[in-house]
């Protein structure tokens, strides 16, 4: 089960293969074993996110929260019956970010591709089979590829039982590492 409290609260609750609670908040993420009463909280200096959790933020805003961070829409043009925009990423992190373009068909996004400064492709994530929950769409299934040298990474994710703006049960709003857990510390 995942759930998304806004502006940055992400929890995930893993069953099987193996017992897991995993809380991100913007510069903490705790990763809990229940069955052995054993966590990891890892703190940064920097915001900490989750890939597959990003989506509830950016799903909910006009234009994924891009403007949010920085970047400037810098074009964009109609192919057939979809719109891709490209992003300029802001000004003091083009030495290390490059442009983003996104592709929308009608109000559903469907791909977002990520480039590094000189252009090249640096992933690309696929959104289809479209949900709406409080009149809100949101991708059923995203397979997202990282490239890394010659090396390729891929992730495919489902969602189901989307449900967006619904109270939390309580035990996800007010979770806690347990005072009696072995709590590793890591800042990075």
């Amino acid at each position: 089960m995942l759930y998304y409290q806004a502006p940055d609260k992400a929890l995930v609750r893993v069953q099987y293969p193996i017992n897991q609670i995993m809380m991100l908040t913007a510069n903490q993420l705790i990763i809990y074993y229940p069955d052995s009463n054993k966590a990891f909280r890892i703190r940064s200096t920097k915001t900490i996110s989750l890939p597959f959790a990003q989506i509830f933020g950016s799903v909910a805003k006009e234009d994924y929260g891009l403007s949010d961070l920085g970047y400037q829409l810098a074009k964009h043009k109609l192919k057939h019956d979809t719109l891709f925009t490209y992003w300029d990423p802001p000004g003091k992190a083009r030495n290390l970010l490059g442009n983003t373009v996104l592709a929308e068909v009608g109000e559903k996004l469907v791909y977002v591709e990520a480039q590094s400064p000189k252009g090249g492709v640096i992933s690309k994530s696929f959104f289809r089979n479209h949900l709406e929950s409080d009149g809100i769409l949101f991708p059923g299934e995203v397979l997202t590829e990282v490239y890394y040298d010659s090396i390729t990474s891929t992730e495919y994710t489902t969602y189901k039982n989307v449900q967006i703006n619904v109270d939390l049960p309580n035990w996800v709003s007010e979770f806690m590492i347990p005072d009696s857990c072995d709590v590793e510390e890591i800042e990075w």
